[in-house]
């Protein structure tokens, strides 16, 4: 959980999308030597001029803990097959560049921030050039920690076409942990929907790297012609903690490493943690996102050796009742000794 790697993975997973998402081109501040395209979009040396944030490439990978990448750790996480922005730049002899005119090629070791933005001549998300934006509003609640983000996203794909879009939603203005917001997403040549458009949240709570998926179940009808989703609702963006305490120790010897699971009732795994020789009454705690916003929660323990050989597998007595998301705290396991 601590570390940045396990971060990348997971939402690299959770965005499914690699390379191909993020925002799209316009023009340069000064022109004035280039040519201009019928629909108005600057030409650099015959090619377009695009542009993205890199925050919106793949949705999330800077958190609240993890502020600062290097560009050969950014582009490792947002193309497939993984490599290093180095390799790519030297095998393929193109480069992402720190400004509009094309003269500052980034190398693999500058820092990025949420921020950055990269300047290109050609379409970094494979999507072509951005025809517009997709506009909408939706109302959260239960937002988890004021340093919570939350990123909205669309993937769709089918043989003819393909969408990838994602942008953080702007907080501001939330009162305490709900609010209503506007979020917009790029659209682009290749945005051409048959069905209904799906769409999910991704969340980053603030006071951890544990990312999560939340559904949006408003599907909406949008075309190249209508990029108007309307509202999508309100959703509950919570996540639930349980804590406590524990007591427990192995032939009367504190165990050198307890693993705490929580288990649902469909026997899903959505949380782990693992302490090291708990003393009496030691305080723990787990945070997560179920799949139901009401369940059963299991807690089982397995006890290991310094060694790491497992040595038993324990229950707790009662099953934990979450409901609405809602977080529960004071769970005694007290599990005496083994």
């Amino acid at each position: 959980m601590k570390n940045t790697k396990k971060l990348f993975i997971l939402l690299a997973v959770l965005t499914a999308v690699c390379l191909w998402i993020g925002c799209a081109d316009t023009s340069v501040k000064d022109d004035s030597d280039n040519d201009k395209d019928d629909d108005g979009s600057v030409i650099v040396d015959d090619d377009y001029l695009y542009f993205y944030a890199v925050d919106e490439i793949s949705a999330g990978l800077f958190s609240s803990s993890s502020t600062k990448i290097t560009m050969n750790q950014w582009f490792n996480e947002v193309t497939w097959p993984k490599q290093n922005y180095d390799q790519w730049s030297q095998k393929e002899e193109m480069f992402l560049y720190q400004d509009e005119k094309l003269e500052t090629p980034f190398s693999g070791s500058d820092i990025l921030n949420e921020d950055t933005i990269i300047y290109c001549s050609f379409p970094f998300n494979g999507q072509g050039k951005r025809i517009g934006e997709i506009t909408g509003s939706i109302t959260l609640t239960n937002i988890p920690h004021p340093k919570t983000k939350v990123y909205i996203q669309t993937s769709e794909y089918n043989e003819q076409w393909w969408l990838s879009s994602s942008r953080k939603i702007n907080l501001q203005g939330a009162d305490s942990t709900q609010g209503a917001f506007n979020w917009t997403l790029q659209a682009y040549e290749a945005f051409n929907p048959s069905s209904p458009s799906i769409f999910k949240l991704i969340v980053i709570p603030g006071d951890t790297l544990k990312a999560y998926e939340v559904s949006v179940p408003t599907r909406v009808q949008l075309s190249n012609t209508n990029l108007n989703a309307g509202n999508l609702g309100t959703l509950n963006i919570g996540r639930t903690t349980l804590s406590g305490t524990i007591n427990i120790t192995y032939n009367g010897e504190p165990v050198p490493f307890v693993e705490l699971y929580a288990i649902d009732d469909g026997g899903k795994t959505i949380d782990k943690i693992t302490l090291e020789e708990p003393e009496e009454n030691t305080e723990w705690f787990m945070s997560f996102r179920s799949l139901n916003a009401n369940c059963m929660i299991k807690i089982t323990a397995f006890l290991f050796s310094s060694s790491k050989q497992l040595l038993m597998e324990i229950n707790h007595k009662d099953l934990i009742q979450i409901t609405n998301y809602q977080s529960v705290s004071d769970i005694a396991l007290d599990f005496g000794d083994k």
